[in-house]
């Protein structure tokens, strides 16, 4: 089961955002899974949901299925691209709450303990309610800010985030080195079966 958490306070990110969901969604329709985009903002319950679709598809021959899988997948990005500027637009962005939807992905594994859960987290990470990682000054007190939030345990998810440091105006190279060990450090902390901290949202 793929989930795709989209910040929604970074609202001139949709075509990329649909680029994003485009990949995902070909990768979800090889496997026949099902895959879950919402946004999200300075609260878990601001998540608004894009798109809940199951890949698994019927049909005669190998080839039939993938043409449907592959419509089904540009479907996907066309529906991000379609509905995230209203979602966009009832999103405060004042702050965002990515702690918050950690949280979240804890309450969906709960729920089907036996998936595998791969959850990305497309956002730039600068902001947190009730913690700023830009601010650190250098690499220890990126870790130190990271070890003072609550995390969930979120043992055996596969979670990546993308987009790191990633924002209109381009943040200093050392920032956005301090706000990946951040994150790097709250995936850590959450036992997470793997952790991807990335600027690119290819790959």
């Amino acid at each position: 089961m793929s989930t795709l958490y989209l910040d929604a306070t970074s609202s001139s990110m949709s075509d990329e955002y649909a680029d994003l969901a485009s990949r995902i969604a070909t990768r979800t329709a090889v496997c026949e899974g099902t895959l879950a985009i919402s946004t999200f903002g300075e609260s878990s319950g601001q998540t608004v949901t894009l798109l809940d679709q199951s890949f698994s598809v019927e049909a005669p021959t190998e080839n039939a299925k993938k043409r449907k899988q592959q419509q089904l997948a540009k479907d996907a990005a066309a529906t991000v691209r379609d509905k995230f500027a209203a979602a966009a637009a009832d999103t405060s962005s004042s702050a965002t709450d990515v702690i918050g939807v950690l949280r979240l992905v804890g309450e969906a594994q709960a729920q089907r303990p036996d998936a595998v859960h791969e959850v990305i987290l497309a956002t730039d990470g600068v902001t947190n309610v009730g913690v700023d990682p830009a601010a650190a000054l250098s690499r220890e007190a990126a870790l130190g800010l990271a070890e003072q939030v609550k995390v969930p345990d979120l043992s055996g998810v596969h979670l990546t985030f993308a987009g790191i440091g990633r924002t209109t105006t381009p943040l200093p190279s050392a920032t956005v080195e301090q706000i990946s060990v951040f994150w790097e450090r709250v995936c850590e902390r959450t036992n997470a079966a793997s952790c991807t901290v990335a600027t690119q949202w290819k790959g």
